[in-house]
């Protein structure tokens, strides 16, 4: 039974970007195969970014992650860069998954969201964001999610994150989300 206080997302609220990325630490980085594993997809989708190459593990400012997402998102999702956020979050397990770090991490547990969200923790280590991602309860049917210091758009892109990951499971997802701080939040996710 999901715990009281979560609430579905909503799409259509107001997202303060610039808010957003202010709240970043300068210090904060991602690797590389994050960023060209996002732009390939997005590329894929008809959405290519003008940038320059990324090296796969090498560190780069999480800010210019963030940058790409909301550029990606406007292309993605014109006037709701919350739903486009959403969209290309979906695309970032698919996109660690095809990376040489995600198959070792997820490549050997199938399409056993289970078994995935067990090692979620592992995942955003590996990927180099500064979170603390913490899975309290993972069933066969839902997992909570608890992640803080999120600093790229929790309330949209990482549910897209969660989402994402479910759907690579042949599952379809049903996220609910408790927003602690701007990068404090909680993920129920339910799944069948």
């Amino acid at each position: 039974m999901r715990p009281d206080g979560f609430v579905l997302p909503d799409w259509n609220a107001p997202l303060d970007v610039e808010a957003a990325m202010a709240l970043a630490p300068a210090q904060v980085q991602v690797r590389g195969f994050v960023i060209s594993g996002m732009l390939a997809r997005l590329k894929a989708q008809g959405v290519a970014l003008d940038t320059p190459g990324f090296v796969p593990f090498r560190s780069y400012p999480y800010r210019q992650q963030m940058e790409l997402l909301v550029k990606g998102a406007q292309a993605l999702a014109p006037g709701n860069v919350r739903q486009g956020l959403r969209l290309v979050g979906r695309m970032a397990f698919p996109s660690v998954l095809e990376t040489l770090p995600g198959r070792v991490v997820f490549g050997v547990l199938g399409k056993d969201v289970q078994a995935i969200f067990k090692v979620a923790a592992k995942g955003y280590e590996m990927v180099g964001a500064h979170a603390r991602v913490t899975v309290p309860v993972v069933t066969a049917s839902h997992a909570h999610l608890v992640l803080q210091d999120v600093h790229a758009f929790p309330e949209a892109y990482h549910v897209g994150v969660c989402e994402g990951a479910v759907l690579a499971c042949g599952k379809t997802p049903q996220i609910w989300l408790k927003t602690n701080s701007p990068t404090h939040v909680e993920l129920w996710c339910q799944y069948e």
